[in-house]
């Protein structure tokens, strides 16, 4: 199988689906993820992180022939104790994006909205997962609704999650998440100003280089996604 686009998988919650959530489809059961991880190695596909992506969109390094991006919205805990071991288990790598004013304490933007609460990476969980060679990313400083807050309020949520990750993680974070997928024109315009290279949003399709940076598809992976249902889903995106 030869593709000339690059497919981006969007996780959140790895878990049994809470029954009370009010997002059930943010959750895929880890039983599900070993699958849908086998099915990439299968595939004889390779996770590469999106600075990867870009790289070699632009010429400067050679992509693999099936490369695939791994990402995991939000930065919960059970990334670092569910995720991890699985794709060690693969040896395949992600990248995760963090709402860094919450790291280290619970998914408030979705208790906001009366969705059951769940514990994200600590500090110390995200250090030692990028010693394991872990990408991250920013998701803002609180999971702002970006299109609908000021150009004042985004530009400090865009760009102050990309200060307070930096300042402690210790190396650049140049890629970015948009909260719900909620972007504009202007919205584009601070993540760009920001310093950032490049974000993801919730369109689902593929990347390829003649696409803008800043509009990243992702292949949204739910509760429900059967290993053959995202291989309809790779397949569909590395065509379109």
């Amino acid at each position: 199988m030869a593709f000339d686009r690059v497919p981006i998988l969007m996780y959140h919650r790895l878990g049994e689906v809470r029954k009370e959530s009010i997002v059930p489809g943010h959750y895929v059961a880890p039983s599900l993820f070993d699958r849908q991880l086998r099915l990439l190695r299968s595939l004889r596909m390779e996770s590469i992180s999106l600075e990867t992506m870009r790289r070699g969109f632009l010429g400067e390094v050679a992509l693999p022939r099936r490369p695939v991006v791994v990402t995991f919205d939000d930065g919960y805990e059970s990334f670092s104790t569910l995720g991890m071991p699985l794709l060690r288990k693969y040896g395949l790598g992600a990248t995760v994006f963090l709402v860094s004013e919450n790291v280290g304490g619970l998914n408030e933007w979705d208790r906001a909205i009366g969705d059951v609460v769940e514990p994200l990476m600590s500090r110390d969980q995200i250090l030692d997962a990028d010693r394991q060679g872990i990408e991250f990313g920013a998701h803002t400083r609180t999971h702002a609704r970006l299109s609908e807050i000021s150009s004042d309020a985004a530009r400090s949520e865009i760009r102050g999650s990309k200060e307070d990750l930096e300042s402690w993680i210790g190396r650049p974070i140049d890629y970015f998440c948009y909260p719900y997928g909620a972007q504009t024109d202007a919205v584009r315009g601070l993540v760009r100003e920001a310093g950032f290279l490049g974000a993801t949003g919730t369109a689902m399709h593929g990347n390829q280089p003649d696409m803008d940076p800043y509009l990243w598809g992702r292949i949204n992976v739910r509760y429900n996604y059967t290993a053959l249902r995202l291989l309809r889903r790779i397949l569909k995106a590395r065509r379109s």
